[in-house]
């Protein structure tokens, strides 16, 4: 079965968030001694903010790898994925409401790709 165009563009974006999340995490670990200096109480937030990067990196990643294999627990990875951001970017307009257009291209983004990974869900061997 050909892997539909949509599923190879989406891969790639996911291969190049999970390097941009990577590496910027690590940035932040290597420099949250320099927080320390400047600011003490920010310190720890500032190491589980790039802890977190890592971690996601890495499950994007895997995630990348799924997709490009349409393996099904790569569909699900990714189906995931975007309901978190839906949830991430929702949460955002609940919180701050008077910047209510900051989140909502990630939103829409959000939704066009959890729309199309169902629309195209029978090349990960899911059920329809």
């Amino acid at each position: 079965m050909a892997r539909p165009v949509g599923v190879t563009i989406l891969a790639v974006l996911v291969f190049i968030a999970a390097i941009l999340l990577l590496t910027g995490g690590i940035t932040v670990l290597l420099v949250s001694d320099l927080v320390a200096e400047v600011a003490e109480e920010w310190t720890t937030l500032v190491q589980v903010a790039g802890a977190v990067a890592v971690l996601m990196g890495i499950l994007f990643l895997i995630g990348g790898v799924g997709l490009i294999r349409l393996t099904l627990w790569g569909w699900w990875l990714a189906i995931i994925a975007s309901l978190i951001s839906v949830a991430s970017n929702i949460s955002q307009v609940v919180v701050n409401p008077a910047n209510w257009w900051g989140p909502i291209p990630g939103l829409v983004i959000a939704l066009i790709i959890l729309v199309y990974l169902f629309v195209v869900r029978e090349h990960f061997g899911a059920r329809a």
